[in-house]
């Protein structure tokens, strides 16, 4: 699919000619065919290892690395052919389609109208962004090294983060294009991404790294503390931008001036600061339980649902407080956002022409996908009745909401706003000059 997406774009005229109906068929037969009889010797091999060990399958399905722990004796030749097959049929094709996407963006950027280039780039965002789901987690799984393998996967992750907030605030400060209400609030919205991703991140590598689990009261507090005052803001600012696109889609004569610089700073610091008081007095809540079971947390940060579960006696009071929190941080705004969404759908399938309602969708669809991924898995986690909390779910929507997402929201906002792609291709340009 890489290779089409180059020819389509690098080589358009030979296009037809190069992708044939007969190129495609034997294209597409090579893709399903070409693995079956590597794969089927590397299942051959490892099932003929003898397994003493456990007969149980850490996993939810047969994959390759829960079946090597559990056999007995020397696995490192299956381990290699393990890597070898992995660099094939993972390592090599990705290189293939990072060579393809050099050329392809190369290509792009030499576009002299920026509605080419932006009608080129949407041919292939979709499959770039499916590339990096599938490749990056097959390459985590299968080429990662044995030993400290989490670490590195979390340290790459948080460099990822970093990198695409980072630069999401470089480029609403440079480009006087994106020097907007929108893209004011996004580059608050990025750094708040770092500030969350930085109150747990670095504490679970260094634990990693130094095999030190143990984490003191006050620590433990302070990163629950600072987590949800975090977690508060994020909340508010996803319905301030809500609010911002509701007043330009719905009163964009009056959008100059209700969102005005001032207003803006008002709303940006109101989203910032609102929930510091009550989040310190849930913390201080929760701190103040007597702990008279595990010392053990059962997650891997500080988070409201693993505490409570070490807490002895009532912990009515507690849970209450979380509950009500919970509704005014996550359901309150959660509802505003829904009513300004109902009020935009509503204007835009007003719109007497399919081009003005798809440019007005355009401008709101990344947010609408950030909110719900986020209030989503928020929603569940802190919401959800008690009797169907695990702490497998809770580990995984927390791992979801406070790393996956960071993670994706530059992309999700740069792959869907032509805007950024634009202040982006220019601040590469000007740096290659």
């Amino acid at each position: 699919m890489a290779y089409d997406r180059y020819v389509a774009i690098c080589n358009p005229l030979h296009y037809p000619l190069v992708m044939n109906q007969k190129i495609c068929i034997q294209l597409a037969v090579g893709a399903w065919i070409g693995g079956i009889p590597v794969q089927v010797g590397q299942t051959c091999q490892i099932f003929s290892l003898r397994f003493c060990n456990s007969n149980q399958i850490n996993h939810f399905f047969c994959d390759i690395p829960p079946i090597l722990k559990l056999a007995c004796g020397n696995t490192f030749i299956h381990e290699f052919l393990v890597y070898v097959v992995a660099v094939l049929f993972a390592a090599i094709p990705f290189i293939m389609i990072l060579a393809s996407y050099s050329k392809i963006i190369s290509t792009i950027l030499r576009l002299p109208t920026a509605t080419g280039r932006t009608k080129a780039f949407s041919t292939c965002s979709s499959h770039l962004v499916v590339v990096v789901l599938f490749y990056g987690t097959v390459t985590i799984a299968y080429l990662r090294p044995k030993s400290n393998q989490t670490f590195w996967v979390f340290i790459i992750v948080y460099i990822i983060i970093l990198m695409g907030n980072s630069l999401i605030i470089v480029l609403t400060r440079l480009d006087p294009a994106l020097q907007k209400p929108m893209y004011f609030f996004l580059a608050n919205f990025s750094s708040l991404e770092i500030c969350y991703v930085s109150v747990t991140l670095p504490r679970i590598l260094m634990d990693l790294w130094t095999q030190d689990r143990s984490i003191s009261m006050l620590d433990c507090a302070t990163q629950m503390c600072f987590f949800l005052i975090l977690g508060a803001t994020e909340c508010l600012l996803l319905a301030v931008m809500a609010y911002d696109r509701y007043v330009a889609i719905c009163n964009p004569l009056h959008y100059p001036l209700v969102m005005n610089q001032n207003m803006c700073i008002r709303l940006a610091i109101g989203a910032w600061i609102s929930g510091i008081p009550i989040q310190v007095t849930q913390t201080c809540e929760i701190f103040s339980l007597h702990f008279c079971k595990s010392n053990q947390i059962n997650h891997f940060f500080c988070d409201i649902p693993a505490i409570l579960k070490l807490g002895c006696g009532n912990t009515s009071i507690p849970e209450i407080l979380v509950c009500f929190v919970a509704v005014s941080f996550i359901a309150i705004p959660f509802t505003l956002i829904l009513a300004s969404y109902c009020k935009i759908v509503s204007t835009i399938l007003q719109l007497p022409t399919a081009t003005g309602r798809v440019k007005a969708f355009s401008t709101c669809s990344s947010h609408l996908l950030v909110v719900v991924l986020f209030y989503g898995t928020s929603t569940i986690s802190y919401l959800r009745p008690k009797s169907n909390q695990t702490a497998g779910m809770d580990k995984l929507l927390s791992l979801f909401y406070t790393i996956v997402t960071p993670m994706f929201n530059p992309m999700i906002y740069s792959l869907r706003n032509k805007d950024v792609i634009t202040a982006l291709r220019k601040l590469l340009l000007k740096k290659t000059v």
